[in-house]
């Protein structure tokens, strides 16, 4: 099917929906799992009134999992509304760089630190997360955008903190602090998200690449029996109706070549294969172009069929 085939169109729309509400899901799914992660990881952290980096960025970083899971609701909802449209998933792909600069942002100003320390806090280790999404997706725009989005908030939170913040100095042991036993296990729950999203991807590629093999086998099989276009329709999204059966009008047209077993007697074998190759190449040609098919050639006969698998009015007219 070529790429701007109606049906091959309608068949990519419905894949990146799925595509969609998957990244939805892993939205909502990852939130959990690492807020979690983090109530469990500081369950022995002991608490005091001085200031604490870690508890702020504890703070803040729960509420940045709340809200991401909330956009995964939202997208979930939203890809499985009949109003969904393509450019949603660019929308919510945004909203995910938003809470990552807004999130950064925040955590650089309450912890006093300089945007150096990025990559110290646990909402800027999303960012593994955030673009293995793209290898579920089927629009490598959206997974260039998502890169450049990601690497762009980071950079802006940082400018920003430093143009417009007042940056305090923090002690070096508080920002020991930042890697400590709890936020390295975020660190790593983390990263394993990232992990268990790309073996999500695997199976589903390997899924997909299995459906195709079969597929693909099952057009040649039936191909050596029945016309290209049967082949395919019996194999297309309305093969269970096709294999059902149905009463329809059709055009059937029998041709064969005027005089052919004369004309053959005079040949030798090679002349007579190469004029029966030609005339099949032209009958079956001919026959396509006005939207029929050859049900089968019988020596220099060739039965065709016209209106299979759509009818027309003008079967007839086509034969």
């Amino acid at each position: 099917m070529s790429p701007r085939d109606p049906q091959a169109v309608a068949m990519m729309q419905a894949a990146e929906v799925r595509a969609e509400q998957t990244v939805s899901v892993l939205r909502m799914v990852l939130a959990l799992v690492l807020a979690v992660t983090l109530v469990l990881a500081l369950g022995g952290h002991d608490e005091d009134s001085r200031f604490s980096p870690i508890d702020i960025q504890v703070a803040f970083a729960l509420a940045t999992l709340g809200a991401y899971f909330l956009v995964g609701l939202a997208s979930l909802l939203a890809s499985r509304s009949r109003s969904y449209r393509p450019w949603m998933a660019w929308v919510f792909a945004a909203l995910d760089m938003a809470f990552l600069f807004f999130n950064t942002l925040t955590t650089i100003d309450n912890l006093g630190v300089t945007g150096n320390y990025v990559a110290a806090f646990p909402v800027a280790w999303l960012v593994p997360v955030l673009l293995v999404y793209g290898v579920l997706r089927y629009d490598p725009w959206l997974q260039i955008f998502t890169g450049v989005g990601v690497l762009a908030a980071l950079f802006a939170a940082g400018t920003v903190a430093a143009e417009f913040q007042n940056v305090a100095s923090v002690s070096p042991e508080h920002l020991d602090r930042l890697f400590d036993a709890p936020p390295n296990i975020v660190r790593f729950a983390m990263v394993a998200c990232a992990v268990l999203v790309l073996v999500l991807a695997v199976l589903r590629n390997r899924r997909r690449l299995l459906e195709a093999i079969e597929d693909a086998r099952s057009r040649a099989y039936l191909t050596r029996y029945l016309p290209p276009r049967i082949a395919e329709w019996l194999t297309g999204p309305e093969a269970a109706a096709a294999r059902a059966g149905r009463h329809q009008p059709v055009a059937v047209m029998f041709v064969d070549i005027r005089g052919f077993t004369r004309l053959a007697e005079g040949m030798d074998p090679g002349e007579l294969s190469a004029l029966l190759s030609r005339y099949r190449t032209y009958v079956s040609d001919t026959v396509d172009a006005h939207g029929g098919v050859v049900d089968k050639f019988i020596g220099d006969g060739a039965l065709c069929v016209f209106g299979v698998p759509n009818p027309s009015p003008r079967d007839a007219d086509h034969a």
